[in-house]
């Protein structure tokens, strides 16, 4: 079935350019310099997104974010893009959307996924209905198993038996990013941040446990969307993640302003919900195919994906660590756009997926440069932490010597009226740091 639809019929495209930017700005000042690339979608989605933002308040980047994730956790499995012989991406990406307190990111987050949770209903009652029958023979008829799709709270255990069950991918939705981060731990001694760090990479993952056997997903495909407050950011480089390479594997929206908007009259034509929920059909309609197909580059693609490439290299090679490092991630990111850009297209258009062209690699870089863009701003945050500080962390920094006890940090916040929990949080904070048991000094910041 084809999902296009008519352009003029539901925006008028014909305005002057610099007509729909003075509307846009009206509406959202956020990343004024760098907004997201909208042209990357077909035409059909980009309706899809400025129909439901004016509808219902959402911001354009964060519900944008979301919409890039949908697809990529649908596709999943199905294609695998051959960068070069040894070398496959899939269109797997962690996604950050970044803002303050009441900004509506899981609101944002959350419509543009319906298409799969209407699925995963449909597959939980078809399981309901398997499951009675077996029930009642055992002896005939095979055990049923569930295919989920979304992880809200879960064991990384629980988390690569669901993979095991549905292998062509899952996406991990976390509200609050820490959520997840802190649950590393939860269930175990030691911390499943290295096993995370291989399922970014969509590679063999192995898991044995006494008692349940193992688990072997030949090649895992798992997206994560995720929000946090700008607030909180300081909490995600704590610890040893700033040097482990788990954030440099995340991808960043974080608006510079997001205007609140008032309930409105507007309304979103439920044909555009329709052609958007056709497109997540078609996909679901090849599940039943041989998962990951590779397809290549086309020639001339390829020609400018070494030259990109090289350009990457070149602008950070004596760049600081922080960077560096953060380009070394993005130097994979790119193929991983470009193959979910061209997949995009394909099942919008229903057009047979051969290979990835050279537009959907132009439009790829397109959206490096965004999160580049608003990867350099998280980092750049982080390198001086005072100026983002909450208030309460900027007293306790401003009163405290340059080294002091913790008993000394309770007594000052115990002054100015900050309570206990609190100043014990803003020790972990970026703008402290811990020398010992006890004992913390200031960061001096330039």
């Amino acid at each position: 079935m084809s999902t296009n639809i008519e352009p003029s019929k539901y925006y008028d495209y014909s305005k002057k350019k610099t007509d729909v930017i003075l509307e846009q700005l009206d509406q959202d000042h956020s990343n004024l310099l760098n907004p997201f690339p909208m042209d990357i979608f077909p035409k059909s989605i980009q309706h899809y997104i400025s129909e439901n933002v004016n509808s219902l308040g959402f911001n354009s980047e964060f519900f944008s974010c979301a919409v890039l994730s949908a697809f990529g956790t649908a596709l999943g499995n199905l294609y695998h893009l051959q960068v070069k012989s040894g070398w496959t991406e899939k269109p797997l990406l962690w996604i950050v959307v970044v803002g303050d307190a009441g900004d509506g990111k899981s609101h944002a987050m959350e419509l543009p996924f319906n298409p799969i949770k209407s699925r995963e209903k449909e597959s939980y009652k078809s399981y309901k209905d398997q499951l009675a029958n077996y029930q009642l023979n055992p002896q005939t008829e095979k055990l049923p198993r569930l295919k989920n799709t979304l992880m809200r709270d879960f064991t990384y255990e629980a988390l690569c038996q669901e993979h095991d069950n549905n292998q062509n991918g899952l996406c991990i939705f976390a509200d609050e990013i820490m959520s997840w981060v802190n649950g590393f731990s939860r269930y175990s001694s030691s911390s499943q941040e290295d096993n995370y760090l291989t399922i970014f990479n969509g590679k063999e993952i192995k898991l044995t446990r006494k008692g349940t056997g193992t688990i072997i997903i030949p090649s895992c495909c798992i997206n994560l969307i995720a929000g946090t407050q700008k607030g909180r950011l300081h909490e995600l480089y704590a610890g040893d993640r700033s040097q482990s390479g788990f954030l440099d594997r995340l991808l960043f929206s974080i608006p510079d302003k997001i205007n609140k908007t008032a309930l409105n009259n507007n309304t979103t034509d439920q044909k555009i919900n329709d052609c958007y929920s056709n497109i997540f059909s078609n996909i679901f309609d090849d599940y039943d195919n041989e998962l990951g197909q590779i397809i290549p580059y086309s020639d001339e693609a390829f020609l400018r994906a070494q030259t990109f490439d090289k350009r990457i290299i070149d602008k950070y090679d004596n760049e600081l660590t922080i960077y560096s490092s953060m380009a070394a991630k993005f130097r994979t990111y790119i193929h991983r756009f470009a193959l979910l850009i061209e997949l995009i297209d394909n099942y919008s258009n229903d057009k047979k997926v051969r290979d990835v062209s050279i537009s959907s690699f132009e439009k790829a870089t397109k959206l490096y440069k965004y999160f580049e863009h608003n990867g350099l701003k998280i980092r750049d945050r982080q390198s001086n932490k005072l100026t983002t500080a909450t208030d309460s962390v900027k007293k306790m920094y401003k009163l405290l010597p340059q080294t002091f006890t913790t008993s000394e940090a309770l007594k000052v916040a115990k002054d100015i009226k900050i309570s206990s929990a609190t100043a014990k949080r803003n020790l972990v904070h970026g703008v402290f740091k811990k020398k010992g048991h006890g004992k913390y000094e200031k960061v001096i910041f330039s």
